[in-house]
């Protein structure tokens, strides 16, 4: 398919890619999603017809003012949505991925999103409130805490201000956490402290840049799996496929 783009998703991982990239040969287009209207379709692309408005996702080539991909990646976008969709696959589809796909988050579990007041986080806050989760985030400041709240958020602890593995552990149906997403990475023990037997840790990204290093002997005997999540195509299809279809 070929793709009129009309608008971009620029994510952390664009960023880190395109600060990490050495130069690359003449034609290469970095960039992951992108929004746009069809404008010619390929002989197997039985799906999609020309004029359709669609989101798309591949591991390149978004950046662009045109962009060819496989029909098999890209989604239909909903009605009332506007070109603001094209940040809907990788956020909303990692999310998902995070807190249902790998982790089965229940209703009535406790969940700690770490920095709720980021994208991902954001994502996840709204996904979680929809199962019925008590939710729990870390956040920069007492006035993001107060905008989270419209999105169901239960919760907030100043990560700059307070130790998060401490309060955790003070929950009311604690100590600790069924729960954890983490896209931090530099959290990561102080996430583990924060779970409680038997709970899951999902990390997902890096932004803290730190390096991802983690003692493992304490999750081993608390019995607390830790499940790393990574939005290539083939989960982001199927965790993007499941958001969409729910707007």
């Amino acid at each position: 398919m070929l793709i009129r783009v009309e608008a971009i998703s620029a994510e952390g991982g664009d960023l880190i890619n395109r600060a990490s990239t050495p130069p690359l040969s003449p034609g290469y287009i970095l960039g992951y999603a992108a929004a746009g209207e069809v404008i010619a379709v390929g002989p197997e692309a039985h799906d999609r017809l020309v004029g359709q408005r669609v989101i798309s996702f591949d591991l390149c080539g978004s950046h662009a003012t045109m962009r060819a991909v496989q029909a098999s990646r890209t989604w239909l976008v909903p009605d009332g949505l506007d070109r603001a969709a094209a940040a809907l696959p990788i956020l909303f589809g990692t999310a998902h991925h995070s807190l249902l796909t790998r982790s089965g988050l229940g209703e009535g579990e406790a969940v700690l999103i770490r920095d709720g007041d980021g994208a991902i986080g954001l994502a996840a806050i709204q996904l979680a409130h929809q199962s019925r989760a008590t939710l729990i985030t870390t956040v920069s400041g007492c006035e993001r805490a107060q905008r989270l709240a419209v999105f169901g958020l239960a919760h907030a602890l100043n990560s700059r201000m307070r130790n998060v593995a401490e309060e955790g552990m003070r929950l009311p149906d604690g100590p600790g956490v069924n729960l954890i997403v983490d896209p931090v990475g530099s959290t990561l023990r102080s996430s583990r402290a924060s779970l409680r037997p038997e709970g899951r840790l999902v990390f997902v990204g890096n932004t803290g840049g730190a390096a991802l290093d983690l003692d493992l002997r304490s999750a081993l005997q608390a019995n607390q799996p830790l499940r790393g999540v990574f939005m290539g195509t083939e989960s982001l299809f199927c965790s993007a496929e499941t958001v969409l279809a729910g707007i």
